[in-house]
């Protein structure tokens, strides 16, 4: 991944680690060392060890593109995920609308509206994520991506539950269809 050698070095000084002791059982200090010198980028499990480690989230030490000063969209996809799965959901939302300020592919907008929709979701703000994951899923009409199709129906279908809507199960049995036909099947279902 693409990082900010001096982010590395300034978040291992700032938690007060050496070398050494960023890099743990799992690195060598020798790693860590081509990271902060900009002659070797690590890999998404080694930044995620040393945003562990550091306490830094694994944005802080993505490079930004030139030309927006925003980190890359693929990036943001990734840090957005990582962020619901640690369920940071008020960061997530923040980055994603952050994001949504500016151009994006249709792909990558939908991906960043889901997040920010299933975020949204997630903390209880249901008419938020319904909109969110609505934008996302017309994107979908024009980009085919049949896994998204289903996260996007799944987590609209959660969101009418919190409303108490009464289309919230045939929003559900729709994703399950969408979920069932995909080829080849979702990981995990």
């Amino acid at each position: 991944m693409e990082v900010d050698p001096g982010a590395v070095r300034g978040a291992r000084l700032a938690a007060g680690l050496t070398m050494a002791q960023l890099a743990g059982p799992e690195l060598t200090r020798q790693t860590i060392f081509l990271i902060e010198t900009g002659k070797m980028r690590p890999s998404s499990r080694t930044l995620e060890l040393i945003s562990a480690r550091t306490r830094k989230p694994r944005a802080y030490f993505l490079k930004p593109t030139a030309a927006t000063g925003l980190l890359e969209p693929d990036a943001v996809v990734e840090e957005l995920q990582a962020l619901c799965l640690q369920q940071q959901f008020e960061r997530a939302i923040t980055l994603g609308r952050q994001m949504l300020e500016h151009p994006l592919a249709a792909p990558i907008e939908a991906r960043v509206r889901q997040y920010v929709g299933q975020a949204m979701v997630r903390s209880s703000q249901p008419d938020d994520g319904l909109y969110q994951l609505r934008r996302a899923q017309a994107l979908l009409d024009a980009e085919r991506d049949p896994w998204l199709a289903v996260e996007c129906a799944d987590w609209e279908a959660s969101a009418l539950y919190l409303k108490e809507d009464g289309r919230a199960l045939s929003v559900a049995e729709h994703a399950l269809r969408l979920c069932r036909a995909t080829k080849p099947p979702l990981p995990g279902t």
